[in-house]
């Protein structure tokens, strides 16, 4: 992602009349040297030369614009607001870039509401400006919830239908936001659109092959029997035009451990894991795989080598996945405490403990952090979509209650007797179910 603005343009500023040509000289090789800074990454030089810059030129609202970008990637977000203010003040037609660094520093700082203000003016100012809207979605992926994102990406696919990124964002952030069947109905059509890419056009068939694997994973969340028959037969296909490509082949892999062919999953994740040992998809499709087709044993011993030897290599959620299906509960213990240090509020890395302490029979411990379950994003998103009290067992007849699924497919159905201890009060009673439970579920 780069800061830089194209200032040299028609978009220059409205007070450069104010310079010499002398000045102005002087003022575009800074900025220039401000900009391939920037671009660098080098930010705390590209802070200072805007420093000394406005030591020069302390009212020039394109150097004082640059600081505050470069403080919001420098975490300064308090202070980034009021230098990138106070740039509006002294420019003051709605700067599209200005306001998605507004934006950024917002939310950064919690205040969600302001930075979808400043996104909403910048999407205003934006007009349909490729590369201001590929920096903005890019800006506010990293920082604003997916539900919130989801309007700026369908604005962009209005605008640019047949752009690769923002077709991909989309179908992404349909993902994130648990539409898994708009998701899927999205990415086939892509995907049928994209049956002949350019051959010549290297970002033709790299897209391409990006909503393939997203069409695969939309069949999969949404369990799509045809869905999934039709995403094999394609990457089959595709395979044989590029036998190389990995992300085909985990894609591969992934379906046909859903569709319960075993054998031939393991065998593609073994191929993965060569390139890929790292790769949480590729660790949790081998371990899957190699339970159902009983060779779980000799793998075990060998994942567990490869975690013991090279800890550094692996992500740590990665390290707590591998470690939670390969039964090393020590390990786990060691890498969810490990996870806790860095970052003590976290909710994910306390409820995965108390599952592990619960299997350890440590049943006080265990529950209070089995709690934090409340607090993962899934269900932290159910929360804010249905803002209604838990119930804790008051009086509930005539009244509406809804069972949401659990993390665990163990835990849902586990949780279905309540259905009946609630008709039994005389409540009524609404059950949500993951879609590749619904069978089971009906017999409830």
């Amino acid at each position: 992602m780069t800061a830089t603005l194209d200032w040299q343009d028609d978009d220059m500023w409205d007070s450069a009349t104010e310079y010499d040509l002398a000045e102005q000289a002087t003022i575009n090789a800074s900025l220039s040297a401000i900009d391939a800074l920037i671009e660098q990454g080098n930010i705390p030089e590209a802070i200072q030369q805007g420093n000394d810059a406005l030591l020069e030129f302390p009212q020039h609202a394109e150097f004082i614009r640059r600081l505050g970008m470069c403080l919001v990637r420098m975490g300064e977000h308090g202070e980034a607001t009021k230098l990138l203010l106070s740039a509006a003040s002294l420019d003051a037609r709605d700067h599209a870039e200005t306001l998605l660094y507004l934006s950024v520093a917002q939310s950064r700082q919690g205040n969600i509401n302001e930075a979808l203000v400043y996104a909403n003016l910048a999407t205003n100012a934006l007009g349909a400006e490729t590369r201001q809207w590929t920096l903005l979605l890019r800006m506010l992926q990293q920082h604003i919830p997916a539900e919130a994102l989801l309007g700026y990406a369908r604005e962009a696919i209005r605008l640019f239908p047949h752009h690769t990124e923002f077709q991909r964002l989309y179908a992404e952030t349909l993902i994130a936001c648990h539409k898994n069947n708009e998701a899927l109905a999205y990415t086939a059509k892509i995907v049928q659109q994209a049956k002949q890419p350019d051959s010549s056009n290297q970002a033709s068939r790299n897209g391409a092959r990006d909503m393939l694997c997203l069409f695969a994973d939309c069949a999969i969340k949404a369990s799509h029997r045809p869905a999934l028959a039709e995403a094999e037969k394609r990457l089959r296909e595709a395979l044989i035009a590029s036998p190389g490509q990995i992300s085909l082949k985990t894609s591969l892999a992934k379906i046909l451990s859903r569709m319960q062919h075993h054998e031939a999953a393991f065998t593609l994740f073994q191929e993965c894991f060569k390139e890929k040992p790292f790769d949480e998809d590729v660790v949790r499709g081998l371990i899957e795989n190699a339970s159902e087709k009983n060779a779980l044993v000799g793998i075990r011993d060998w994942l567990i080598d490869k975690v013991a030897t090279a800890p550094q290599l692996w992500m740590p959620p990665l390290l707590q996945e591998a470690s939670l299906m390969l039964g090393n509960w020590t390990n786990a213990l060691r890498f969810f405490d490990e996870a806790l240090e860095q970052q003590p509020n976290s909710a994910e890395p306390q409820y995965q403990k108390g599952m592990v302490l619960l299997r350890q029979g440590h049943w006080k411990e265990g529950w209070r952090s089995f709690e934090k379950r409340y607090e993962t994003p899934d269900i932290a998103r159910l929360s804010v979509e249905f803002p209604w009290k838990r119930w804790r067992g008051e009086p509930v007849a005539g009244k509406d209650v809804y069972l949401f699924p659990e993390p665990t497919a163990g835990d849902t159905i586990q949780s279905m007797r309540f259905v009946h201890l609630l008709l039994a009060r005389q409540a009524k009673v609404h059950v949500a179910v993951p879609p590749d439970m619904m069978r089971i579920m009906e017999k409830f």
